[in-house]
């Protein structure tokens, strides 16, 4: 068995929780795990964008699809403007603990998530990094 420690804010109260998570290592779900399936890396969506700082403390409401419809403020230090087959979009930056990340629109015709959490990591290359956020 291994223990790890949470921490999330309640979508409800805004309340910090913390808690212990109690999983097993070696179950056999994680021992038959062998990847999560992703689209193969294609070089055509490394695109450019610009970064453009916000005034501290700018928040966006933002929805996970597991918080079932509820959404969380989410601090946003900038946004990123970048164009995809001729339509403009703008990104929500978010600081994910010195790291920044972005969030984007889905377009209606996207194929559905290969992964259950709605998201997908990819060993594909990187041209470029994003910005830490300050």
């Amino acid at each position: 068995m291994s223990i790890t420690a949470l921490r999330r804010t309640d979508l409800e109260t805004g309340l910090k929780q913390e808690g212990l998570r109690r999983w097993d290592a070696h179950s056999p779900a994680i021992a038959a795990f062998t990847d999560i399936g992703c689209y193969p890396y294609d070089p055509a969506w490394v695109l450019e964008g610009r970064y453009t700082p916000l005034a501290a403390g700018h928040t966006v409401s933002f929805e996970h699809m597991r918080d079932n419809g509820r959404t969380r403020d989410l601090v946003v230090p900038g946004r990123i403007d970048v164009e995809i087959a001729g339509q403009d979009y703008q990104l929500s930056a978010f600081d994910d603990d010195g790291t920044l990340r972005w969030s984007s629109p889905i377009p209606p015709t996207a194929p559905r998530p290969t992964a259950p959490g709605g998201s997908c990591s990819s060993s594909a290359p990187r041209t470029a990094s994003p910005p830490k956020a300050p």
